[in-house]
């Protein structure tokens, strides 16, 4: 079962960080990179055509990557007039890589110590009846 999972987590671990935006994807973290390697060196900001060159990339791709950088908080564009080349700089620090599911290596300790999940109270049932009158489920009397 474990295998399975860790088969599973390998297949969607990624997507599902990255959708909930728990982590931040690699091609936002190499251009953020690269943006903060260029600054060092120069005023506080690059332009996309210097980054496209250090990245060895496209101009549209580095624009592409560079927007969503951008629409994430973690450039900005200090240029303010429209049709000039764009000044690209660092805002937001990136977070760090979280894990959202957790390793097959915790969920084997986790069952190895046999960890128990709380007994549900039984005063209650688990299913609702459905009411004769209305179609809406409503909870039985106590």
């Amino acid at each position: 079962m474990v295998t399975d999972y860790e088969v599973v987590r390998e297949l969607v671990a990624r997507l599902f960080a990255e959708g909930i935006e728990a982590t931040v994807p690699k091609t936002i973290r190499e251009t953020v990179g690269a943006v903060e390697e260029s600054v060092e060196r120069d005023v506080g900001e690059v332009s996309l055509a210097a980054l496209a060159k250090k990245m060895k990339l496209d101009k549209s791709a580095v624009h592409h990557r560079v927007r969503k950088a951008i629409e994430r908080g973690y450039l900005v564009n200090r240029e303010e007039k429209r049709g000039m080349p764009a000044r690209i700089a660092i805002a937001d620090p990136l977070p760090e890589e979280i894990e959202i599911l957790p390793a097959s290596a915790a969920l084997e300790e986790r069952r190895r110590r046999g960890r128990k999940t709380p007994k549900r109270s039984l005063s209650r049932p688990l299913l609702y009846y459905p009411s004769i009158r209305t179609s809406t489920p409503q909870h039985p009397p106590p």
